[in-house]
């Protein structure tokens, strides 16, 4: 386990730790809203062939 010489450096590396942790959650975020727009069209584009067909 790590050993921390300073509180400083415990504030410094928790401090980090914080702000990789927001980054990474935006791009969970982002990833998700463009899976969700690539799912909705597909849905789209099936329905049309779908409609199409029966016509």
């Amino acid at each position: 386990m790590l050993q921390y010489q300073t509180r400083k450096e415990f504030s410094l590396l928790a401090l980090t730790l914080s702000v990789l942790s927001r980054h990474i959650k935006t791009q969970i975020e982002k990833f998700h809203s463009q899976l969700m727009q690539l799912t909705v069209a597909k849905e789209s584009r099936s329905v049309a062939m779908e409609t199409d067909q029966m016509i």
